[in-house]
Formats: structure tokens, sequence, C-alpha cells
């Protein structure tokens, strides 16, 4: 077994370990339509993913009516949810460089830390056979404070009973990187995926999981 300085691996969901854009996009859509309202371009929508399932809605509600849609916000997260529980894995699959780099991992603890519903996130990484690699995975309805907050994070630290120096956090976005920083652990952004990182400065990046073991290991 080789050694590494870290115990455990924290993983976002979308974006980092599954491309689920088009089912959110699709989903997102049926709801604006079901709500009699324009719906958007996909590539609008892509931009909106990422910080949970209200924020996703109240950003598609905006900008298919134009104007400040709380009147419809409720609504819109119910119907949109009811929708994307649906199809959850219509067209949702691991990025190529999943499988190989979880197997290779496999002697860590690993997590999932989403802004994702617990609920969908499970039967998503049920769903693609790849459930069965983490010990812990923390939706975002399982905390008060989704990411970039850390509540998540240390949630998943206490779970596993490590501490933040022996635990890696790999995203696709800022928020992913800001919640790990806020909650000292190592930070890792990956940077082919969907997220931005903005303006902050994670102690990794790197362009692909695979390139995740020279990290780990070094």
């Amino acid at each position: 077994m080789t050694t590494s300085k870290y115990q455990g691996i924290l993983f976002d969901l979308d974006g980092t370990l599954i491309d689920s854009r088009e089912d959110i996009a699709l989903s997102v859509n049926m709801a604006l339509d079901h709500l009699g309202l324009k719906t958007l371009d996909h590539s609008i929508i892509y931009n909106f993913i990422g910080n949970g399932v209200p924020i996703l809605m109240q950003r598609a509600l905006t900008e298919s009516l134009g104007e400040d849609p709380s009147r419809l916000l409720d609504p819109g997260i119910t119907i949109f949810k009811k929708i994307y529980a649906q199809h959850l894995l219509d067209n949702t699959l691991c990025y190529p460089d999943v499988n190989a780099t979880l197997e290779k991992l496999n002697q860590f603890e690993k997590g999932v830390i989403t802004n994702k519903p617990k609920d969908f996130s499970i039967t998503i990484l049920k769903g693609l056979n790849i459930l069965s690699y983490f010990s812990v995975v923390i939706g975002g309805d399982e905390v008060s404070q989704k990411k970039p907050h850390p509540e998540g994070i240390l949630m998943a630290l206490n779970m596993m009973k490590l501490t933040p120096d022996e635990v890696i956090m790999i995203g696709d976005s800022y928020a992913d990187v800001e919640a790990g920083m806020e909650a000292g652990v190592t930070t890792c952004f990956i940077n082919d995926r969907l997220g931005k990182l903005k303006s902050i400065k994670p102690h990794f990046i790197i362009n692909s999981l695979i390139e995740l073991d020279k990290i780990i290991f070094s």
C-alpha cells in the first residue's frame, strides 16, 4: 500500500464526479414550461448550476421572467424537484476519469459533499455504480448552510473521525475551494469541468482527476 499524508478525500458531485448538466437543464425548462414561462438555452442554465436547487431556480426564473421571481420561487422549486426526480439518470454520466481514479484511491476513506439534495445524490451515485466507493455523502438539504460555507465538510470530518490536515477536498468551483479553506483542509480545483474559480487560490489545480494521485502520494 502506497503511503500518503492524507487519510480522507472529499469530492464535490456535479461538475466534479458527474456531468449532470443536460438533465438539470431539461428539468429546469420543463418546470418553466409548466409555469407558462419562457424556456432558456441550456448554455444559460449551465451557468446557474452548483449552489443548490433554490438558487438554481431563482436564477432561472429571474432570467425567464426578467423580474423578481419571488412569487413563483416556491412553486418553481417544488415543480423542478418533482420533474428532476424522474430524470436524474436520463443523460447523466460519470466523467471519463472518475472510475479509474476512485479505484486507484480505494485505500482512502472517501466522501461526497454536494449542494444537491441527499436523495437525488444517492440515487445518481447508485445508478452510476459508484456509491460503494463513499463512506459519507452529505447533501445540501442536510446542512443549514450550503457550500461555500464549510458546514458540510466539517460534518464529514466528524463522521470520518479525521482532522483537517488529513483530508483533501476536490471540486470544480470556487464554492468547493472556499468551503475547504474555511474548514482547514487541503483544496484542489479541477480545471476542465463546469465551474469557475474566481479569485480564490486553491492549494492545487489539476486538469483531470487522473492527476490527483500525484498530489495524494507526493
